[in-house]
């Protein structure tokens, strides 16, 4: 028999604790360029928590388990940001990849924070990462631990 994954609490809010849900979050010292978060890439990935195993730490890949559409939510916090001419934060998936762009016109700054979100169509088996790109610097940066990743599907 399967479980009640639908809920109503006292106040009348309803809970579906079937639907697939991630959030990580990711370092990495020396971060090279277009690197995407995953532990093959020398990122530090910690899961906050994975409703359905669907996201692998290891690679940096969330599976969808069913067809649908799934709101991603990316924040990266880039340190190191020496004479960079852009910061580029995307979400690549099967379908399609989606791309946001800081243009810091050769920033020297301690430190930038982008927050980018997109809603996005995955069929069932269909897999999405996100990744960050520097531009103009020779310099490394460093990818702190307040960056995230997750993705929830929403209908």
């Amino acid at each position: 028999m399967a479980a009640n994954l639908i809920s109503t609490g006292l106040s009348g809010d309803i809970r579906n604790t079937g639907l697939p849900c991630f959030e990580v979050t990711c370092s990495h010292l020396n971060t090279p360029r277009g690197a995407m978060f995953s532990t093959d890439n020398g990122f530090t990935v910690s899961e906050r928590f994975d409703q359905g195993a669907d996201f692998s730490t290891a690679t940096g890949y969330f599976t969808a388990p069913v067809t649908g559409r799934y709101l991603a939510c990316i924040g990266i916090r880039i340190d190191s940001v020496i004479d960079t001419t852009y910061i580029h934060v995307g979400l690549v998936t099967s379908n399609v990849d989606r791309h946001s762009l800081a243009i810091t016109q050769s920033l020297n700054r301690s430190y930038e924070h982008m927050s980018v979100s997109y809603i996005t169509d995955m069929d069932a088996a269909d897999t999405a990462y996100c990744k960050s790109y520097t531009a103009g610097s020779t310099f490394t940066t460093d990818t702190q631990g307040e960056s995230s990743f997750s993705m929830v599907l929403i209908c």
